[in-house]
């Protein structure tokens, strides 16, 4: 049902832990996992320790997510990511914040009539937004849970105009 991976990021994490919730709740066959690159556990929750003891600046990954159900090391091959993304009825595509511009993951969950939940406000000024597929999350730390399972439950309307508008950016 829903589809979503990315690097481990807190404000991911925080969507990502709401959108498993609402997976697990209503019973959905769904991927979300957040990557991080493979470490040796116990040096780095030491090393996470002695920096906290210090006060110095703590790396971004508490020690606690490597044992979070959302943590994977694995990565996809690009053959697994493509059929995943196709049999999924809703993509979570959230850009870092040092991104701008669309992510191929949005464009072929586009070309794929597929929802979207995105953070990239900026999907609004194209001509092939569509309410009805995009729901735009501005405040990943102030999102609600029954905004997110309505828009997963909603049925994704489509009209011709559009898929010819999404059909010109293939």
């Amino acid at each position: 049902k829903l589809f979503g991976l990315g690097r481990y990021d807190t404000d991911r994490y925080h969507l990502f832990k709401l959108l498993n919730e609402i997976s697990k709740s209503n019973s959905y066959n769904s991927y979300i996992k957040l990557q991080t690159p493979r470490i040796d556990k116990r040096k780095y929750s030491l090393l996470y320790s002695i920096k906290k003891i210090l006060h110095l600046s703590l790396p971004k990954t508490p020690p606690s997510f490597f044992k979070d159900e959302l943590h994977t090391y694995d990565e996809l091959t690009p053959s697994i990511f493509r059929t995943i993304i196709a049999s999924s009825d809703v993509i979570v595509d959230t850009s870092a914040s040092h991104q701008d511009g669309l992510t191929a993951r949005l464009m072929w969950a586009l070309g794929l009539h597929k929802k979207i939940i995105t953070n990239n406000r900026f999907v609004t000024e194209y001509d092939f937004y569509n309410k009805s597929q995009f729901l735009i999350i501005d405040d990943i730390f102030d999102v609600q849970y029954k905004q997110i399972e309505t828009f997963i439950k909603n049925d994704l309307i489509l009209d011709i105009g559009i898929i010819e508008k999404i059909n010109k950016y293939k």
